[in-house]
């Protein structure tokens, strides 16, 4: 069984977009069922995607998210509500590679500065490497492979996340195991994920 399957990481986001988060406005009720996540804060389970005109705009306290992104690295993010600002890393076939950014990439010293400037956040490498950055699935596993070991060198209590398929359709399942497969053979050992997300 593969490691996505039985999603063994520390935490476990579900990312929901803005319009559907409406109904979840309304806080937890004590007497509700468990969370299956036990070992995460009911906030830790739904974020914000695409807040691109800036999350400070709307008032967040009533949606319980405990995060957001704007889909790309931020070098001062707010925390409003207390939430959590994710960096996400755009990448692609043509960088960056060691010493070199891509196109749409943050350059290495970019990365470094904001990972020194907040630590402890949370990186997701990529954004929908099967669809939005079209990357081959060996080339993705080194990608992840720089990243997460050189976030680990810079800040030490980040945490890395794998980049999210589109959805959970066979095909873009196959495209994971390929991309696992890759790095067990690329680096001898599994691939290190502590965040899974879709």
């Amino acid at each position: 069984m593969r490691t996505w399957q039985r999603i063994a990481s520390p935490l476990v986001l579900l990312a929901l977009l803005a319009p559907a988060l409406s109904v979840l406005a309304a806080p937890p009720r004590p007497d509700g069922p468990a969370s299956p996540l036990s070992f995460c804060s009911e906030s830790d389970r739904f974020g914000v995607w695409d807040v691109t005109n800036g999350v400070n705009v709307y008032d967040v306290e009533e949606l319980h998210a405990g995060w957001y992104t704007k889909w790309t690295v931020v070098p001062q993010p707010s925390h409003p509500g207390g939430m959590r600002a994710v960096q996400l890393v755009r990448v692609s076939n043509d960088g960056p590679f060691t010493g070199q950014a891509c196109s749409k990439c943050p350059t290495w010293d970019q990365v470094a500065a904001i990972a020194q400037a907040n630590p402890g956040s949370l990186w997701f490498i990529g954004n929908e490497p099967d669809r939005q950055d079209w990357i081959e699935a060996e080339r993705y596993a080194q990608i992840y492979y720089d990243f997460y070991h050189f976030l680990k060198d810079e800040d030490p209590t980040s945490e890395v996340g794998i980049g999210g398929v589109v959805q959970p359709t066979p095909i873009r399942l196959q495209y994971l195991d390929r991309i696992l497969d890759a790095y067990q053979d690329q680096y001898s050992g599994a691939m290190p994920v502590d965040v899974w997300n879709t």
